[in-house]
């Protein structure tokens, strides 16, 4: 990497870790399971953090070549049956298909250092894990105190959890478990950290505690209906508030909630009768208001309301509603004061909820039929609903291309507000306070109407005043977007030379404050950093430009990035102060100087033409910066893999702080949550399949936490 300019580093800054959920799978009746609880080994999941499941902002996504494990061969390995549990849970000792290896201060175990190699001493080498199967996946817990590594092998699904002891060596917090003949199909924990939910293959759930809360590592089987190859399973997940669990046996419908109690143990809320949930939309979560206190469910034509008396640990059903046609979705706002209900006969009833918690309907509106199928009926034409923040609007868009907004009128009833024709896309902006739609600008008449995205107008909406709305014309572009105050948009697209910034003058028009790209091709991709102070703009080829904004939103002088192949991924760090931009061979960090100018800080070239960029990051702080991936040619199996640490020296200029070539193939490299540390997945392919050697191995590395004495390269 060369360095060409210094710069000031930022504070620290925590930054909440988002750990990705995987599909694993478990065996096993439930009545059983808890049967066998008190004679079986307990062993605890730990911390993984839920990522909600939010709808992806635009942007350009790194492609890497993601591999499917689930064929690999595995040696044969004792088991043992537990009484209770017939042919279902087997437990495996950790040595027999897992060796772990804990570095001692200065030392190298040999067998570790002979797959690795080492520019500095920088990183130092904590632990190591080999696997005779693949890892599906690893991630650090929210607080980076365990490693949890999910693995597979021809016949199952693995789950493992490891800490640092005091003595720094990592041990095994949860005991490497399968429940044969498959494991853990999904697992989730809570934003504690201290339960884990875990869908099985046979559609139980396993809730399990940990050791922290509950010595006695606590697992309950919840109740379901046994599944097989070719059912639905169970469905889980924990309320928005994560205070509760939901499960929805996927084949009855039969919906469960449940809490902690007063031991922290966690138990099912009584129901004075079943509670079935069968939406022909969304997922089981949807059933929660966001502050956990109500659950909404659906089953025909009848939506429910259900209240979660605490108190009493019980539901109580408040109120019910008898719409026109089979429901589609229900959803709540934000506050929860209010719930929509979309039906399959285009039929949106609004509900609102008064200070004493009772129910009630606001009104209704409805969609024109939707197209006739093969059996000469209407289909369901709403594609699309959603409700705002605030929960005083709601937008519904069908297949026709008509969009609703509606809203109370003066006096208080439900009606529609504004309606859209020929709408490619509309979205409430994050706040609810605002709303973006474009609408397309058809070309022809009749059958032979085109609809291009390149040619569209937008309508900007303040839903204080849904009726009005402002009008903003980008010839070539096909998509804008808000800044994070949502006082500032930016339109871009591919049949444009640049991107528009657009603001108020001062008297509440939006007018085009300014213009960043100037390609002589179409924009893909075009970002707002979290401070509005800055643009980022990338064109369909290998080309990066990025400009700060002065106060009135004009743009400084432009910083133009080249890259030598076609840009991968373009981003700015979440604190807005840097951005980085790679391409298979080249990784480039950008920074700005005092001024606010963008300058390039760095730019890397691990060995050009021999290794392929696969991944690259920030840490949190935003001091260290890891690329890695592997050899261009595959058939060159001479250390293929290859992690590069670039971080900030005495002079602030950013430096290689250390390089680890592998002679194994990288599969991933992650930071932890508290960027102490980073893990390093790496993949055996010249193993034998016959032999009983390791095909996977995880390191882990402490990084310190005072810079070394590297050298700036020049």
């Amino acid at each position: 990497m060369h360095p060409t300019s210094a710069i000031s580093v930022p504070a620290a800054r925590s930054e909440a870790g988002e750990l990705h959920e995987d599909l694993k799978k478990l065996h096993g009746p439930a009545e059983a399971f808890n049967k066998c609880i008190e004679i079986a080994p307990a062993s605890t999941p730990s911390l993984k953090q839920l990522t909600p499941d939010l709808p992806p902002e635009p942007g350009i996504t790194t492609t890497t070549d993601q591999r499917k494990i689930a064929e690999l061969p595995i040696s044969k390995m004792q088991q043992s049956s537990k009484d209770g549990l017939p042919g279902a849970m087997q437990e495996h000792e950790q040595p027999l298909d897992v060796a772990v290896n804990n570095r001692q201060p200065n030392t190298i175990d040999p067998m570790v250092e002979d797959i690795f190699h080492c520019q500095t001493d920088y990183l130092r080498l904590e632990a190591q894990f080999s696997f005779n199967y693949g890892v599906f996946d690893a991630s650090f817990s929210p607080e980076g105190q365990d490693l949890v590594i999910h693995g597979c092998s021809r016949d199952d699904y693995r789950l493992g959890i490891w800490r640092p002891g005091t003595d720094g060596k990592w041990l095994d917090e949860h005991k490497w478990m399968s429940l044969a003949p498959d494991a853990v199909m999904r697992y989730q924990l809570n934003k504690s950290g201290l339960t884990m939910l875990s869908d099985n293959h046979d559609g139980s759930v396993l809730v399990s505690k940990s050791k922290d809360i509950d010595p006695g590592q606590e697992k309950v089987a919840l109740q379901h209906t046994p599944g097989n190859e070719q059912s639905p399973k169970e469905m889980a997940g924990f309320s928005p508030l994560q205070d509760k669990i939901i499960t929805r046996d996927v084949q009855t419908g039969k919906i469960s909630v449940w809490g902690e109690d007063i031991n922290g143990r966690w138990t099912p809320l009584a129901q004075n009768k079943e509670i079935h949930h069968w939406p022909m939309q969304d997922s089981v979560q949807i059933c929660f208001g966001a502050r956990s206190n109500c659950l909404l469910t659906c089953e025909g034509r009848t939506a429910t309301f259900w209240n979660c008396n605490d108190e009493n640990k019980c539901l109580d059903e408040i109120k019910t509603i008898e719409c026109n046609s089979k429901i589609l979705s229900v959803q709540f706002s934000d506050d929860e004061r209010h719930a929509l209900i979309l039906t399959e006969g285009n039929q949106e009833v609004f509900m609102g909820c008064d200070a004493d918690g009772n129910w009630f309907q606001i009104g209704e509106i409805s969609h024109p039929e939707g197209r006739l199928n093969h059996l000469n009926e209407h289909e369901g034409s709403v594609v699309y609903a959603s409700i705002n923040a605030s929960g005083q609007h709601t937008l519904t868009l069908d297949k026709d291309r008509n969009a609703l907004i509606s809203g109370r009128d003066d006096d208080g009833a439900w009606v529609v507000k504004t309606e859209l024709q020929d709408c490619a896309y509309a979205r409430f902006s994050p706040s609810g306070r605002k709303l973006r739609a474009s609408l397309y600008k058809p070309e022809g008449s009749g059958s032979e109407t085109i609809y291009r995205s390149t040619n569209v107008i937008y309508k900007v909406f303040d839903c204080s005043r849904p009726d009005k709305a402002q009008t903003l014309e980008h010839p070539g572009s096909s998509d804008i977007i808000f800044s994070p105050s949502e006082d500032l948009m930016l339109s871009y697209g591919f049949g444009s030379e640049f991107a528009c910034i657009w603001g108020d003058d001062g008297a509440g028009n939006l007018v085009e404050k300014a213009r960043a790209g100037n390609y002589q091709m179409g924009i893909s991709h075009a970002a707002f950093n979290a401070q509005e102070d800055s643009v980022l703009t990338l064109d369909l080829r290998k080309n990066l430009k990025i400009q700060g904004l002065d106060s009135q939103g004009k743009p400084h002088k432009q910083l133009v990035v080249k890259h030598s192949d076609h840009i991968l991924d373009a981003q700015f760090s979440h604190s807005g102060n840097l951005a980085f931009s790679t391409s298979l061979d080249t990784a480039s960090i950008l920074g700005r100087e005092t001024n606010g100018e963008w300058i390039m800080l760095a730019q890397t070239n691990p060995t050009l033409g021999v290794y392929g960029i696969k991944g690259v990051h920030f840490n949190g702080p935003e001091n260290h910066f890891l690329t890695y991936g592997n050899k261009l040619d595959s058939n060159d199996q001479h250390q293929p893999g290859l992690v590069q640490l670039w971080g900030i020296d005495a002079d602030g200029k950013w430096v290689e702080k250390d390089k680890i070539v592998l002679d194994y193939r990288v599969g991933m490299v992650k930071f932890s949550p508290s960027s102490d540390h980073l893990f390093i997945y790496c993949i055996n392919e010249q193993r034998d399949p016959a032999a009983d050697s390791n095909f996977s191995t995880v390191l882990v590395w402490k990084i310190p936490a005072t810079s070394g004495q590297e050298t700036a390269h020049t």
